[in-house]
């Protein structure tokens, strides 16, 4: 896609981002297997949005991760550059995005996108939607997991959240299995109303743990890519 030929102009600019996402969906139905809507994103990372033309912008940001999932870390990217500019329905449009993109790919289980759209929902402070829970319960990837328990410590998911399903993997047999970040972090901070006496009965996870180290930092505003599952991970 060629630098588009944005215009100064407040009128002029809403025909233009118009125009300039509708090109890109466009190429994004001809060449299916390309990532054309993330580089459409990039490419319009630093252009100067008029204030009011913030919502506009934002809601076709917000579709085009619908569109093209592999763009969703840049969508969040302007997103949190913008937090402070604010307007009326603004956590009410990001909220219905992250909703949708949750139940679409917690039919695939694609971990990448659910996890980016519950980080979007702590950095907004937006309530998931109960209708969500059961999907959410289901999942098992750690970092969903913690992801949900940091926004039920947060208040942004509720108590009822059906945690059975992860109760299974905080075991000692897990320490050093696929699952071993979220044995040791639900652990560690008691995210779970579990025994965790098997870190205490763990040498090396004890060491960890009696030295206060953690891998899952609720202050970071970023999802790193956590390492695994081996103990080459740490």
């Amino acid at each position: 896609m060629a630098l588009y030929p944005f215009k100064n102009n407040y009128s002029v600019q809403r025909s233009d981002l118009i125009n300039y996402f509708s090109r890109a969906n466009e190429f994004c139905k001809l060449f299916p297997d390309t990532n054309i809507m993330k580089y459409a994103v990039k490419r319009i990372h630093n252009q100067p949005i008029y204030e009011d033309n913030l919502p506009l912008f934002e809601s076709l940001l917000l579709k085009s991760t619908l569109t093209q999932s592999s763009c969703i870390s840049d969508v969040v990217s302007i997103l949190k550059e913008n937090q402070n500019k604010r307007y009326a329905d603004k956590k009410e449009r990001i909220g219905r995005t992250l909703s949708e993109l949750i139940r679409i790919h917690s039919k695939y289980s694609n971990h990448h996108e659910i996890s980016w759209a519950l980080w979007l929902a702590k950095e907004f402070k937006i309530d998931i939607d109960k209708s969500l829970y059961p999907l959410l319960s289901k999942q098992d990837n750690p970092i969903i997991v913690l992801l949900a328990l940091d926004l039920r410590e947060h208040g942004l998911i509720s108590e009822k959240i059906d945690e059975n399903r992860w109760k299974k993997f905080l075991v000692k047999d897990q320490l050093y299995d696929d699952h071993w970040l979220l044995a040791y972090e639900v652990a560690f901070k008691e995210l779970i109303s579990i025994p965790t006496d098997y870190l205490e009965s763990d040498p090396f996870f004890k060491a960890l743990k009696d030295n206060e180290v953690s891998f899952y930092d609720t202050t970071k505003s970023e999802i790193l890519s956590i390492p695994g599952p081996s103990t080459s991970g740490f």
